[in-house]
């Protein structure tokens, strides 16, 4: 009997705690972006600054819907990617909260990824967004998965050259 009681305490801690990550991590929910293809322009950084990276890579398999993402740090967002892209942002060391918020072009749901890391100043820093596809591949056009992950400094140079640059500029 006091499992099942457990259930419902468990949800609620669960989707509290999802709702405080996306508080901690994203920006307003109404915020939307215009992303462009640019040239690339190096980062100026300061020593006592680093440098992050965000690469989109769209694994859906599914050329003719390219997703969006936003990509939000300690509550702001910062910017967004779309399709094959990358971004890169300055930041001040110290612990750091960020999300990134993919669309599927109205085909496929949208889905959120979260991660917190510690920068330091001097660091550069490279993390992937990744859009696959679940379940049965006939059938699966609107499932769809998103994940956030920290790359290797070799591996997140690699896919930056695989990569579009992107600038993006806020729509409201």
């Amino acid at each position: 009997m006091k499992t099942f009681g457990m259930i419902p305490t468990l949800s609620l801690i669960l989707i509290s705690a999802g709702a405080m990550a996306q508080r901690s991590a994203c920006g307003n929910p109404t915020t939307r972006f215009e992303v462009k293809t640019s040239t690339f322009v190096s980062p100026a950084v300061e020593t006592e600054k680093a440098v992050v990276y965000v690469i989109e890579r769209d694994l859906t398999t599914r050329t003719f819907v390219t997703p969006s993402t936003r990509l939000g740090m300690d509550g702001e967002w910062l910017g967004a990617t779309g399709g094959n892209s990358y971004a890169f942002f300055v930041v001040s060391p110290g612990v750091h909260h960020l999300c990134a918020d993919t669309k599927f072009g109205g085909v496929g749901g949208a889905g959120q990824a979260f991660l917190h890391f510690n920068a330091t100043a001097g660091a550069t820093y490279f993390f992937e967004v990744r859009n696959t596809r679940v379940g049965d591949p006939k059938w699966s056009e609107e499932l769809r998965d998103v994940s956030l992950l920290p790359l290797d400094e070799d591996q997140g140079e690699y896919l930056v050259s695989l990569s579009a640059f992107v600038t993006s500029q806020r729509k409201n």
